[in-house]
């Protein structure tokens, strides 16, 4: 809240000052990326992902899909019942707003027992990557056309197999340096 604050009192001033104040979109889809980036992986700090968390890992994906769903939908039917706007811009609207955003969600479970912690540490990652897919999906031309639906399931599917094989390299990466630096290294790269 901090941070919106800052830049509506920023971009008020500059306009007041008549200071040309323009940042390019791809930097602020950068910074917003890298920044949750950084919350998701502070978060993941403290989890191991063990045989037995898998139950938990899948009961998370499928927590953060349903609540996505339900939520993006309703708030998208609010928003075009009191606007009158189309179920599209509604959706539109309502999708980060049905976000349960690791940013709020990962700091504020400290106090909780490991395993409520770890949930919502992965159901917040998942409706983050889940919220950010749909969005890209529902702001495309046509939403039900075949060619849009092919190309998010293509984008899904290289964005699996990249990321996939980051892991892979990391993982081959963690296992062949030697001592404690090894992680700043990595997070460095990153």
């Amino acid at each position: 809240m901090l941070l919106i604050s800052a830049g509506v009192l920023l971009q008020f001033l500059a306009k007041k000052f008549q200071i040309d104040f323009v940042i390019p979109d791809s930097t602020i889809e950068l910074m917003g990326t890298f920044g949750l980036i950084l919350i998701v992986l502070e978060a993941s700090l403290d989890l191991k992902l063990e045989k037995e968390e898998i139950p938990t890992v899948k009961n998370a994906f499928y927590a953060a899909l349903l609540i996505l769903t339900i939520t993006s939908i309703s708030i998208a039917l609010l928003i075009q019942w009191w606007l009158g706007t189309s179920f599209k811009n509604s959706l539109i609207t309502a999708i980060p707003l049905a976000v349960t955003s690791s940013a709020i969600a990962i700091p504020s479970v400290s106090f909780l027992t490991k395993k409520i912690r770890e949930f919502i540490i992965y159901e917040a990652t998942f409706s983050d990557i889940i919220g950010i897919l749909f969005f890209n999906y529902v702001i495309q031309d046509k939403l039900l056309n075949i060619v849009t639906v092919q190309n998010f399931i293509l984008n899904v599917i290289i964005i699996t197999l990249v990321s996939l094989a980051g892991s892979f390299i990391l993982l081959y990466l963690i296992n062949r340096i030697p001592g404690h630096v090894k992680f700043y290294l990595i997070l460095g790269i990153l």
